[in-house]
């Protein structure tokens, strides 16, 4: 509106002008002050039309970007709303994913139980054994700094690394004295057999190298296969270590348990040639240190 009136008060003074230049014009007959004026004045009517033509041109473009903005702000809009509606889509999707992992890793601590206690069912000394390795195991792996993950599979590997003796004759496994040459020949298949029974099991996958190996040696002169030094796997060098403890520490129906200070004098006596030394070191650490008493709870 307020252009409009503009435009229009350019028209009236040119107006005003002309008649101003006519009349000049018949009291005097200079045709000279006419054609100037007269030139003056169609310099400005060009420049009062270019303008309006300018504007109006302008006003058109103007319309149009606003058309132009309000599409896109509108197809902006239906795609934000789209992103909302995908993402709350994508967290519902997700809780559902957390609680039936949640429910498998209880399905699977469960199958590994039962399993731990089939053992205990079959050898009156693997009572307990199992989850005192286990406890012991998973506080050398945390000083080990190893992560989350290897810590779940080196529990399932220490709970489950005496499996293997449901394939021994329970007479070899509860006999009252020591073994002689063939039976302990027979209760060295254990490792095997117990990764031969797990070896297929999914979620067991990278827990099955520490139970084969378990009773291997740094040294080399360990068993099934005689790894020795970095070839046996941490876990394996690791529940070394714990089962030997334990087992050291343990009543067995033809000996009393040794005292934890003779225990731990042996094996810093066998680190380098049974034992990995560094696991030792951590593990005898561990002992004089105020975590001691969660290792032998």
């Amino acid at each position: 509106m307020k252009n409009k009136s503009i435009e229009y008060a350019k028209h009236i003074t040119i107006g005003f002008a002309l008649l101003y230049t006519l009349m000049i014009f018949i009291k005097t007959f200079d045709f000279t002050y006419l054609t100037i004026m007269s030139a003056i004045l169609v310099s400005i009517l060009f420049a009062l039309l270019h303008n309006t033509y300018t504007l109006k041109n302008t006003n058109k473009c103007k319309k149009k970007s606003d058309i132009t903005y309000d599409i896109k702000t509108e197809a902006l809009s239906a795609y934000i709303k789209e992103l909302d509606k995908t993402k709350k889509e994508l967290n519902r999707k997700n809780n559902e994913l957390i609680r039936f992992f949640d429910e498998m890793q209880y399905g699977y601590l469960q199958t590994v139980m039962s399993l731990a206690n089939s053992i205990e069912a079959m050898d009156a000394y693997t009572r307990g054994h199992c989850q005192r390795v286990m406890e012991i195991s998973c506080e050398l792996a945390r000083v080990l700094e190893l992560d989350d993950v290897q810590i779940e599979n080196l529990r399932y590997a220490a709970i489950l690394h005496d499996i293997g003796k449901i394939g021994i004759s329970p007479n070899i496994l509860n006999k009252n004295g020591k073994l002689n040459d063939a039976e302990f020949e027979e209760i060295k298949k254990h490792p095997q057999i117990g990764y031969n029974i797990l070896k297929d099991i999914k979620f067991l996958k990278e827990a099955v190298c520490g139970i084969l190996q378990h009773h291997e040696r740094y040294d080399g002169k360990g068993y099934p296969n005689g790894l020795k030094g970095n070839e046996i796997c941490v876990f394996g060098r690791i529940m070394c270590v714990a089962d030997a403890f334990d087992a050291m520490t343990s009543d067995r129906p033809y000996r009393k348990g040794m005292r934890v200070e003779d225990a731990m004098r042996e094996l810093e006596r066998c680190k380098g040639s049974q034992f990995d030394p560094s696991i030792v070191n951590m593990f005898l650490n561990l002992m004089d240190s105020e975590k001691k008493p969660s290792i032998l709870s």
